[in-house]
């Protein structure tokens, strides 16, 4: 099984699934793109 992480509809059910069953993630594209954004703010403010 493969968890797709969207960033708007993991479930407490899918976390569980997760964790007991070791489920492999996958980060959409969209979702990547968010972390990438986040990230470049955080080392703005980090300078």
């Amino acid at each position: 099984m493969l968890l797709r992480i969207d960033g708007k509809s993991l479930t407490l059910e899918q976390i569980e699934k997760f964790i007991s069953d070791n489920v492999k993630i996958q980060l959409t594209a969209e979702s990547k793109k968010r972390v990438r954004r986040a990230r470049a703010l955080v080392d703005k403010w980090d300078r």
